[in-house]
């Protein structure tokens, strides 16, 4: 799924965005974040967890 919208992302010719994750979701973002940590501008989490 990262995979997918890190795509989706360049596809859309994106070069820097703030994520917003929640819920079961929120791993995929943070999976998003680390492929392209040069992107992110910020991370606003709500009710999200990170597992390993």
């Amino acid at each position: 799924m990262a995979k997918t919208i890190v795509a989706f992302t360049q596809a859309l010719n994106l070069t820097r965005y703030a994520m917003y994750v929640f819920d079961h979701g929120a791993p995929t973002g943070f999976r998003v974040a680390l492929m392209a940590p040069e992107r992110v501008t910020a991370i606003v989490s709500q009710n999200g967890n990170a597992y390993p």
